[in-house]
Parts: C-alpha cells; sequence; structure tokens
C-alpha cells in the first residue's frame, strides 16, 4: 500500500518537479560531481595561500578568501523549454555546419560508401 504524503510534502515534491535539474543527466551524474566542484574550489584555494606564502615577509593570507559556490535550482520548466525551443529555430535558420558537411556525414551514417 502506497504511503500517504502531507499537504507541505505534496507541496515541496510539486515544486521540485517545476524545475529542470541542471546538475547533470541523471542523479548520479549530480552525486558525484557536485562534491568534486566543491573540491576544486577548495584546492584553489589552498594553492592561492600556498603561493601567498611563497612570498615571505611580505605574506598577507588572510586577505585571501575562498570562492562562493552554491548549488542553484534550475530554470523553472517553462524557461527551459522556451530556450530549447528557442536553440532549436536559431539551428534550424543557420546550422552549425556547411551543407557539404552534413552531405558528407549523412553519406557516412548511412554506411554507404562511394
Amino acid at each position: 500500500m502506497p504511503r500517504r504524503r502531507t499537504p507541505a510534502e505534496k507541496k515541496r515534491l510539486e515544486r521540485a518537479r517545476d524545475h529542470f535539474d541542471d546538475w547533470g543527466e541523471n542523479q548520479k551524474a549530480a552525486r558525484r560531481n557536485l562534491p568534486l566542484i566543491r573540491a576544486r574550489h577548495q584546492r584553489a584555494y589552498r594553492r592561492a595561500v600556498a603561493v601567498e606564502l611563497l612570498r615571505g615577509i611580505d605574506a598577507d593570507p588572510g586577505r585571501l578568501t575562498r570562492t562562493k559556490w552554491r548549488k542553484w535550482s534550475g530554470p523553472a520548466v517553462g524557461v527551459g523549454l522556451a530556450d530549447k525551443q528557442a536553440h532549436r529555430t536559431t539551428l534550424a535558420e543557420s546550422p552549425r555546419r556547411s551543407p557539404e558537411a552534413r552531405a558528407r556525414r549523412a553519406v557516412r551514417r548511412s554506411g554507404k560508401r562511394h
């Protein structure tokens, strides 16, 4: 039997569905990449402090600050869909490759050789 959800829980879940997930193609990608991003910021800060300490007597590592990083929610579903549609329209009007390049690729993908 499914578990009953409280009204507050339903509201929270509905808000979560109203946004695109920009953190990766699937949840595993997000769980893996977010800690890596945080670690990269921390390493950059430690390197900056080490370089500052190498300056010797003029060193003042206290003036360095770590760059702020936090997780933001993705765009709203309506905004994300509008952006995708605009991107598709732009590509249809002016493709990235020349017609000749597209023809060569089509031949390559069809598996037929001249």
